[in-house]
């Protein structure tokens, strides 16, 4: 699971709103949630889009996507630090 954020014209009522501010394009944007299948490199699972500034990556997981991954079953995720670690859900 990624959140991938897409650049987009802010829009605007009073000025700059910060629910809309993306650190990763340094700009307003929005974000999507995508999983890929560890077997297939297949994705599996979409959602959004959610205002950046609103909702982050690990908000938008535990919004949906948790509840869906079976108990006991293993995921791959990437740290801050780049490294992979293994987990179970459930």
């Amino acid at each position: 699971m990624d959140g991938t954020d897409f650049a987009i014209e802010e829009p605007r009522v009073n000025g700059f709103d910060p629910r809309w501010y993306s650190h990763k394009l340094n700009g307003p944007g929005v974000r999507y949630e995508i999983a890929l299948s560890i077997e297939g490199n297949h994705i599996v699972h979409g959602h959004g889009p959610f205002p950046c500034g609103d909702y982050p990556d690990i908000n938008i997981f535990r919004a949906q996507l948790r509840g869906m991954i079976p108990k006991m079953e293993k995921s791959l995720s990437r740290t801050k630090d780049t490294s992979v670690k293994e987990r179970n859900y459930g």
